[in-house]
């Protein structure tokens, strides 16, 4: 994992919890996928909590993606993110 990866998991992981009801059931992984592939961050929250993380037409989890987005000069790699429940 690159040094960007223990800080983009803190990250994440804040503003996951900030939203779900179950916040001791997040996990979130980072990995480096090298070069212009960048990382890929993988949330796990809790079957319940799915929902108030994908928000109404999926706004929340669009705003966790564009915030991602604005670390791509800081990472100098693109970071994706993918939810599970």
């Amino acid at each position: 994992m690159s040094e960007a990866g223990p800080r983009l998991e803190v990250a994440v992981k804040y503003l996951v919890q900030a939203v779900v009801a179950h916040p001791d059931d997040v996990r979130v992984e980072v990995r480096s996928e090298g070069g212009e592939a960048g990382h890929r961050v993988k949330v796990m929250v809790h079957a319940d909590d799915v929902g108030r993380v994908i928000g109404r037409e999926g706004r929340t989890i669009r705003g966790l993606r564009q915030i991602l987005a604005l670390t791509v000069p800081t990472l100098g790699a693109p970071v994706t993110l993918d939810l599970e429940g």
